[in-house]
């Protein structure tokens, strides 16, 4: 799943910080994404909040966060919600809230209807 996916990717990830962004979000921007890098700082990751949730499958997660991530898998805990809330706490990552039109960026299209439903 996604968990392991970006596990694997910080184990082997050159740069100092990794971008993550699912491909179900076709709405989502460059300029959005441009804007989280931004909030990044020397270790620290961003990732979005939008109405009270994270979305840590649009984010940025620096290196250092392989390690917690690793440990999430050992332990079985594949929720994405938990680890990025434990990122948050160990200060790997801060969370930016997500306010009024740019929710839009979000949205999730996962099956034809839910592309035929956005148009």
């Amino acid at each position: 799943g996604p968990l392991g996916g970006i596990t694997a990717t910080l184990a082997r990830v050159a740069a100092t910080h990794l971008l993550v962004l699912a491909i179900d979000m076709p709405s989502m921007t460059v300029e959005y994404l441009k804007s989280l890098g931004h909030h990044v700082t020397n270790g620290g990751g961003v990732v979005p909040k939008l109405a009270g949730r994270y979305e840590p499958l649009a984010a940025i997660y620096p290196r250092a966060a392989d390690v917690d991530l690793r440990q999430a898998s050992l332990a079985g805990d594949y929720s994405l919600q938990g680890v990025t809330e434990r990122l948050i706490g160990n200060a790997k990552m801060r969370a930016i809230q997500v306010n009024g039109s740019r929710a839009s960026l979000f949205r999730n299209l996962n099956r034809p209807r839910d592309l035929r439903a956005a148009d």
